[in-house]
């Protein structure tokens, strides 16, 4: 019996090991993930800090790297006990990540100058302009599974990709930008720019946001975390942060 005990504490002791050991990752995207006054806040990562509570991880929350997105995404493709958000779970991505959500349903913007005559009235018109994308985003692969052609895109990397986006629609490098417009009002930089000077000119289909975990992360600790997600939907914490980020 006293075996049996020692055993289940060692496996026990193991497991809790793991679930702390997870490298979490995140890049710019408001209002899910973002930096305000040197924090960490959004959507998901207000959420995220109470699941951390919920599964009685301490000190994790301040160790999340704030990375651009196709960086972390090669990270946690790569890498054992690695976890980014917020991802969209595409067909594309399932089998390249464990999951853990749905953490909120969304729509991508195209977005335009409103004094520009552009209109879209299916995905395929895209391509007689030149359209802003991020690299990574899995909007930029669905444009190009839909047969956008990569011609048409201008691809934005690094930390600042929504700003030269941005930047460059303003100077009509580009005629429209991918990005959602409810982001705008979050980020520093793009809350000096006035929102009403844009339009969303179309608007891609529903996608939902998830936690993506490395494809080797024990079934366990995916159970866990969404366990934990679970709860603070059901406690009502998770209304509340979607209040509070004036979402629905």
């Amino acid at each position: 019996m006293m075996k049996f005990l020692l055993s289940l504490v060692l496996i026990l002791n193991l497991y809790a090991s793991e679930l702390n050991s997870i490298k979490v990752y995140t890049e710019t995207y408001p209002p899910f993930n973002m930096k305000q006054n040197g924090l960490l806040v959004g959507v998901s990562s207000e959420i995220l800090k109470n699941m951390y509570k919920e599964m009685g991880i301490i000190n994790k929350y301040k160790d999340i790297k704030l990375v651009p997105w196709a960086r972390g995404y090669r990270i946690v493709i790569k890498k054992t006990n690695t976890m980014l958000y917020s991802t969209l779970r595409t067909k594309e991505r399932e089998n390249k990540f464990k999951w853990v959500g749905p953490i909120y349903t969304i729509k991508q913007d195209i977005l335009a100058l409103k004094i520009s005559n552009i209109k879209i009235k299916r995905l395929q018109d895209l391509n007689k302009y030149k359209i802003g994308v991020i690299l990574g985003w899995a909007t930029t692969d669905y444009l190009l599974h839909n047969n956008i052609k990569k011609d048409s895109m201008k691809i934005f990397v690094g930390k600042d990709a929504s700003k030269k986006g941005f930047d460059s629609l303003n100077t009509a490098q580009i005629d429209c930008f991918v990005y959602n417009k409810n982001a705008i009002q979050y980020d520093t930089y793009l809350s000096k720019i006035i929102s009403k000077n844009y339009k969303v000119i179309y608007q891609i289909e529903n996608d939902k946001l998830y936690y993506a975990f490395n494809k080797k992360t024990d079934d366990k600790i995916i159970q866990q975390w969404q366990k934990a997600l679970d709860k603070i939907k059901l406690n009502g914490v998770y209304q509340k942060i979607l209040h509070k980020y004036n979402l629905q």
